[in-house]
């Protein structure tokens, strides 16, 4: 039982002792009788006193029960809570564990004592003036966010709410301020700020990559028709120029034979288009300059456009060289011209060509690239603008889509042939349009250090010479073998056949020394040219071996089971390129 219980039941009893005490005195006559009333108020008296000493005891233990909560509540809260006096000098009466990790203050450090007293003059003074606009509104009133440096926890990003706590006649008791620690979700929102902005890329890289496979599976294709059609024109031309040879100068049929080469000639530079698309085109690079390559071109420029269109140039002074092939960037400046006036069509209009140099710092965001990277550096760029039609949205989706066209039919690759060149000359392009007032072609081609070459002498070829021993043909395709044997017939040269390498490879094997010269397909069954190539290479380490593709030499030279080849012949190939090619790899050392 608690002391203060006791005291207060002693209170109560001594409140009757005094009339007890009269029933008791000497000479009153009212026997025991009178005693029982005095008793009774007595023990009546102890058993209220005893009931409101255990009632008060039960409300304080309820009491500190409650502030035991409390003080749990607070203690536990992820909020740092302060309380402090409504009125000057605002001394701190609460303090919980939260607030004192933040500050680095613990609570009787804090308790009693002001805000001028426990933090800078120039940060006490803000919390003043918020803590008066809290009791001037007499509501809650949100601070500014405001770094603390913790001495457990670092940088901390803490924002305060301010609010007055009031009692029943509304005067304020309490200045409550809670605090929250937002380090945490400010760097949560800054991780997905920055993933949205990952995510943007990443579509935008998405769509690029989609962009880049839909091209390739194309390029693919287009190379792979290419090699297949060149294998058809190599035997088409082959048999053309043996039926060239057994005919009379006189005959009626040479015409209609020479409009037959024309249209091979046609046939083959449709499949070196194809090719360039690809990025497998046949190439010749050397370090030009991009003025003088624009400078070859106006007499070809102004027959290829509207007569009401004024061709501009804009040719700037001392550009960097270029390592390029000029005839194929010829034929990419061709097509934009044609295209740009197309755009025009009949009315007045203009083009505009104009070279200039630029740094760019990341061209693969600034430039489109399609796939393939473009390294930081300097870069030459020529622009082609045109004041036609522009294009809308969808057309410029599909620009590049092999055979698009806005205008009439059978225009060929066009500008996927020129996508295919800059490609393998690592370039590329920034396209501007906007419907009805025109478009604009911005290459950007990768500065050369060398300085811009001249024309090479033409190679003077030795003198005919037909070896003693045997050519060993090799080709899975019946009417170019038959051909290409029976065109170095022609020439002099003693021929052997084989339908594949694994073929080749058993006669070369037979006969080792019969033979002077192979001229090997690539891409054939059983055994392509490149297995029979290092195996006869291992038979016969000088043997004097010319592989043959519809590809071009730079990509069949990258390949490095081809690195021993003699010499190399694209197809399709005339009689003469075949007696060139022959005699070169012939004399090679």
């Amino acid at each position: 039982m608690r002391v203060s219980s006791i005291f207060s039941g002693l209170a109560v009893l001594a409140t009757g002792l005094p009339a007890a005490a009269q029933g008791l005195r000497p000479g009153s006559s009212s026997g025991p009788v009178a005693w029982l009333v005095p008793g009774a108020l007595l023990l009546g008296l102890l058993a209220l006193g005893w009931r409101a000493g255990m009632a008060r005891a039960r409300a304080e233990a309820a009491l500190r029960a409650q502030e035991r909560l409390l003080d749990g509540i607070l203690e536990a809260l992820p909020l740092a809570v302060a309380g402090k006096e409504p009125h000057e000098p605002f001394r701190y009466l609460l303090w919980n564990a939260k607030a004192a990790e933040i500050h680095g203050l613990d609570r009787d450090r804090v308790l009693g004592r002001t805000d001028f007293e426990l933090f800078p003059a120039e940060l006490a003074e803000a919390i003043r003036a918020e803590d008066l606009d809290a009791l001037r509104q007499g509501g809650a009133v949100a601070g500014p966010e405001r770094t603390v440096v913790s001495p457990g926890l670092g940088s901390v990003c803490l924002r305060t709410l301010r609010t007055p706590v009031l009692d029943s006649g509304g005067r304020p008791r309490l200045l409550l301020c809670l605090g929250s620690d937002r380090t945490e979700h400010n760097r949560m929102e800054a991780d997905l700020s920055h993933s949205r902005e990952g995510l943007a890329r990443a579509q935008v890289m998405e769509e690029g990559f989609r962009q880049a496979q839909k091209l390739e599976s194309l390029g693919v294709l287009a190379g792979g028709i290419a090699h297949d059609f060149n294998n058809l024109l190599s035997a088409l031309g082959g048999n053309l120029e043996l039926a060239q040879m057994s005919l009379p100068p006189e005959s009626k049929a040479a015409p209609f034979f020479l409009r037959i080469e024309k249209i091979l000639r046609r046939a083959s530079e449709l499949t070196q288009q194809m090719l360039a698309y690809s990025g497998r085109s046949r190439r010749v690079v050397r370090t030009l300059s991009l003025n003088a390559i624009a400078e070859e071109l106006p007499l070809l420029l102004e027959v290829s456009i509207s007569k009401r269109v004024v061709l501009v140039y804009r040719l700037a002074p001392e550009l960097p060289p270029i390592d390029a092939d000029g005839a194929q960037i010829q034929q990419v400046i061709m097509n934009l011209v044609t295209n740009a006036s197309e755009a025009i069509g009949e009315r007045d209009g203009t083009i505009t060509l104009t070279t200039g140099s630029t740094w760019l710092a990341a061209p693969q965001e600034q430039v489109e690239s399609h796939g393939w990277t473009l390294e930081p550096g300097r870069y030459v760029t020529l622009e082609v603008s045109d004041t036609g039609c522009g294009m809308d949205d969808e057309t410029r989706s599909r620009l590049f889509d092999p055979f698009f066209t806005t205008k009439f039919s059978g225009r060929g690759l066009g500008l996927s042939a020129m996508l295919g060149i800059l490609r393998s000359h690592s370039a590329g392009v920034r396209i501007l349009t906007r419907e009805g007032e025109g478009t604009s072609f911005k290459l950007f081609f990768p500065a050369s250090q060398a300085s811009p070459a001249s024309l090479p002498p033409p190679a003077e070829l030795p003198p005919a010479e037909v070896p003693a021993g045997r050519v060993l043909v090799v080709d899975d395709e019946p009417d170019i073998l038959e051909a290409t044997a029976e065109l170095l017939d022609a020439l002099g040269f003693r021929v052997a056949t084989a339908r594949d390498g694994l073929e080749a490879l058993e006669l070369f094997q037979a006969n080792p020394g019969d033979y002077a010269l192979v001229l090997m397909d690539l891409t054939m069954p059983r055994m392509d040219g490149r297995e029979a190539l290092r195996a006869m290479r291992a038979l016969d380490p000088g043997m004097k071996i010319v592989l043959c593709s519809g590809f071009d030499r730079a990509d069949v030279a990258r390949d490095e089971l081809c690195s021993g080849m003699t010499g190399f012949l694209q197809k399709p190939y005339t009689i003469q390129t075949l007696r060139e090619t022959m005699q070169r790899a012939l004399t090679a050392s």
